[in-house]
């Protein structure tokens, strides 16, 4: 027969240690301050914009503002220099550019003919 659950639970020695450990009686405020703890809880906190004394339409024409007058002052302050943002490159120096591009891919070609089709490389020689 086996022996019962509640024998089993009974005879768990950690029981004897709960046994062995001094009652600690609660604060005679423990219920109150427990009450207060969960009403404090409850609440929740408003963002920060909240606490501002404007409302947000207020303070969204505000940054609007801010923002057109940072852009304009940006604006104001460009460059007046109205040379074009590049140089021409002469001719001569183009076709030896492509002239050393040629030269590298062939010997890219060379090193790994996988590396690209036989149209590829029929356009890289002639």
């Amino acid at each position: 027969m086996k022996p019962s659950l509640d024998h089993e639970i009974d005879s768990d020695p950690v029981w004897d240690l709960v046994d062995q450990v001094p009652r600690i009686e609660p604060s005679p405020t423990f219920v109150e301050d427990t009450l207060r703890r969960a009403r404090l809880a409850d609440r929740t906190s408003s963002p920060w914009w909240d606490s501002l004394p404007f409302s947000k339409p207020v303070l969204g024409a505000a940054a609007a503002c801010c923002a057109v007058a940072i852009i304009l002052i940006c604006l104001k302050s460009g460059s007046t220099d109205t040379s074009p943002p590049f140089t021409e490159i002469p001719e001569t120096e183009i076709i030896e550019l492509e002239d050393v591009i040629a030269t590298e891919l062939l010997i890219a070609a060379a090193d790994d003919p996988d590396l690209m089709s036989d149209a590829e490389l029929l356009s890289l020689l002639f």
